[in-house]
């Protein structure tokens, strides 16, 4: 989303979340692959287990996070809620990290 916000600008916002829901995706298929080989040909190290714990972190809680602010931030909706409704805890709990 944010690489092509600052490529071009004329990207709709849909085709920007779109991209940025893609490349969750490619990240989510790759990190099972990676793993997937990793133990496959037995090959795991102390490092290895760190940096995909942090690839994680990032592709599936930051990411998503920063997608989730920017939806809520351009939002007019957004704008009329208020926390005690609790409309906004879909939102909230999708920020929390497990």
């Amino acid at each position: 989303m944010f690489i092509v916000d600052y490529v071009d600008y004329s990207f709709p916002k849909e085709i920007s979340y779109f991209f940025a829901f893609l490349l969750i995706l490619i990240a989510s298929v790759l990190d099972f692959f990676d793993g997937f080989i990793a133990r496959k040909i037995n090959h795991t190290s102390k490092i290895g287990s760190q940096l995909d714990s942090f690839s994680d972190l990032i592709s599936f809680a930051l990411v998503p996070s920063f997608l989730v602010f920017d939806i809520m931030q351009n939002s007019d909706r957004f704008m009329e809620m208020k926390l005690s409704d609790g409309s906004l805890i879909p939102y909230i709990s999708f920020l929390i990290i497990p």
